[in-house]
């Protein structure tokens, strides 16, 4: 065989897409065939694929990872499943949780600045209230805590 990759995609006329389209699944392997390797995508194509997809990501607004890959499941985008488990899931995910924090912004009425923190901590201290129960309320670590405490 001197093109197995071609002669594969032309089984089921993926190249043409003026042919009727066989399933990939139909493909009926004998011997220990493996013929997935003849559909990997080409950096390029996966290129243009991620782009697609976070295209529509940002435009339908999704925000977590489980609805991403439902939509992948429940309208068959193989190739976005394979994207979004095996290749750019950082960016992918960077992507959700940007969408995520705009649709539900950090209430500000309950930050506290770094400053804050530390004046909480040296007035405890202050008044005597051990350092594990004051690292505890604070919810930092005990080597924070002395950070603070040496500010």
């Amino acid at each position: 065989m001197k093109n197995p990759k071609g002669m594969v995609r032309y089984l089921i006329h993926l190249d043409n897409p003026e042919k009727y389209q066989y399933k990939r699944e139909d493909i009926k392997c004998h011997g220990g065939a493996d013929v997935e390797q003849y559909f990997e995508l080409s950096m390029s194509t996966r290129n243009c694929v991620l782009r697609e997809m976070m295209e529509f990501i940002h435009d339908s607004e999704i925000d977590n990872y489980d609805d991403l890959i439902g939509y992948c499941i429940k309208h068959k985008e193989w190739d976005w499943m394979d994207i979004a488990a095996n290749h750019n899931t950082l960016a992918i995910n960077k992507l959700l949780d940007a969408i995520y924090q705009k649709h539900h912004p950090k209430d500000d009425s309950k930050s506290v600045t770094l400053e804050e923190r530390v004046t909480q901590a040296k007035e405890m201290a202050e008044k005597g209230i051990k350092k594990s129960v004051i690292a505890d309320t604070l919810g930092i670590s005990r080597k924070t805590l002395y950070k603070y405490l040496k500010k």
